[in-house]
Formats: C-alpha cells, sequence, structure tokens
C-alpha cells in the first residue's frame, strides 16, 4: 500500500506512448471541434489502463499485511463518514483498535497520522463543494458536520493556504 509498483517494459513503453500522444494533443490548437473530447479519450485511456494495472497487482491472493489491512479499512470507513465523523479515536474504536495503534499503523504504511488524512479528506470534499455548488462557506461548513463556520474558514485556509472564498474565487475564472 503506497508503494511504488515497477512497471515492465512494456507496460512502460505503452504508457510513454500515451502520455507523449496526450502532451501532443494538449499542446495543440484548443479551438479544433473535437479538441477536448480527443483530450478526454486520452485521459480516459490512460486511467483505464493505469486501473487494469492497478487490479493485477492488488488481488484478494496477494494477502495484505495487518497493517496495511487496518489502513485500508481506515481509509474506506474514512471516506464513507467524511462528514459526521472527525476524531481518530471513533475510527480507532470502529476498527477494534486503540488509537495509538491505528497512528502508529497509518504513519508505517502510509508516512502520516490519522489527524492528517481526516484533515485532508475534509478539505478535499470542502474543495469539491466550493467548486462544483452553490452553496455558501457556512452552508458547506455545516454539510462537513462543523457547527461552527469561523471554525471550519480558518481550518481551510491554514490547510489550504487560502480562504474558502478565494479558493471559490480563484478557480471559477
Amino acid at each position: 500500500m503506497q508503494q511504488p509498483y515497477q512497471l515492465n517494459d512494456i507496460e512502460l513503453k505503452q504508457y510513454q506512448q500515451l502520455l507523449c500522444l496526450l502532451r501532443e494533443k494538449n499542446s495543440e490548437d484548443d479551438n479544433s471541434a473535437f479538441f477536448l473530447p480527443v483530450l478526454q479519450s486520452l485521459i480516459q485511456s490512460f486511467t483505464g489502463m493505469a486501473a487494469a494495472t492497478f487490479s493485477n497487482v492488488y488481488t484478494p491472493e496477494k494477502q495484505l499485511s495487518r497493517p496495511a489491512q487496518i489502513s485500508h479499512q481506515f481509509k474506506k470507513l474514512l471516506l464513507r463518514h467524511v462528514r459526521t465523523i472527525k476524531g481518530p479515536s471513533a475510527y480507532a474504536g470502529m476498527l477494534n483498535v486503540s488509537e495509538s495503534y491505528l497512528n502508529e499503523v497509518l504513519k508505517k504504511t502510509t508516512g502520516f497520522p490519522v489527524s492528517y488524512w481526516i484533515t485532508q479528506e475534509v478539505m478535499l470534499e470542502a474543495k469539491r463543494l466550493l467548486y462544483y455548488s452553490g452553496l455558501n462557506v457556512k452552508e458547506i461548513a455545516h454539510a462537513l458536520g462543523y457547527d461552527d463556520h469561523t471554525y471550519f474558514s480558518r481550518l481551510f485556509k491554514k490547510a489550504a493556504c487560502i480562504t474558502p472564498l478565494e479558493f471559490r474565487d480563484k478557480h471559477h475564472k
């Protein structure tokens, strides 16, 4: 988990060719009627190839270590409960491990503690909502489980180095 995958020579050549083609198409004139559909198709091809490579590596037959299993289960729980649960101890309880052990496991397998992953996931969801929704910052804070929207704004600024409104303005030009 979180370890690089070594491509074989054939895979490496295929990825290089596709990425080269993607770079070439991206540098062409974007006024062409099919510019975006072609780019999207190439990106979709790359994503499909990466998913296929990953699925070949990550199979149930290749048993994960206990720390890797816990990390994987934590990330699944985090995705499911990010809007309602922010405390590391709650996730440790759901995994039937101590908070200190969960922290140790995540640091060992990913390099970061539980609180880092919770903050990252909350900020990612906040950025999604700022970019794709018309909700104001107070509504987004409440949607993410924060009763105090000013606390949420401070947390966002600390993590993203800009305020939520600056983020929205910057990405909605």
